[in-house]
């Protein structure tokens, strides 16, 4: 049996507005699917990191992160595991109401002790794409580009 790749899954839809824990501020948090096509694999210790960030229009922008784990929505924990044909959100930038021109990648708070992190995984330009890489433990590893759009109001940012 041929083991497939996990699955990215971009829709408007997917957000949500919370406190976030570490600032305690009113935050849109927003989040892409990540499929399981496989019809009887689970996909086990599935990882999730943002590699590389670059401002579109800016080619000099562009910069590799500290490889550091994302956030899987509603747990603490760094890796999760992806029933068959099921999904699971990942949390993949955080903005604040109040500041709608800059959005954080959601790294996971629960495991981090280096707070310089925080301020690495920051972004400040119009239009920024991620490369998103997700690494389950059984399962081939996938690679997709997501552009995070900010602007004036919190309804001007999206992902695409």
């Amino acid at each position: 049996m041929k083991l497939k790749p996990l699955e990215f899954i971009l829709r408007d839809s997917m957000f949500a507005d919370a406190v976030d824990v570490r600032t305690q501020a009113y935050t849109r948090f927003f989040h892409i699917g990540v499929f399981n096509p496989n019809k009887e694999i689970p996909a086990l210790e599935c990882y999730a990191f943002v590699e590389m960030v670059k401002e579109v229009g800016r080619p000099l922008s562009e910069r590799m992160l500290p490889v550091v784990e994302q956030k899987w929505k509603g747990v603490v924990l760094s890796a999760v595991t992806i029933p068959p044909l099921r999904e699971r959100s990942l949390d993949v930038v955080s903005v604040q109401h109040d500041e709608p021109t800059k959005a954080r990648i959601c790294i996971n708070p629960f495991i981090i002790d280096y707070q310089g992190y925080f301020k690495d995984f920051m972004i400040e330009g119009e239009r920024t794409t991620l490369t998103l890489n997700l690494y389950p433990k059984n399962l081939p590893s996938t690679e997709s580009q997501i552009t995070i759009s900010l602007g004036k109001k919190i309804t001007d940012v999206g992902l695409s």
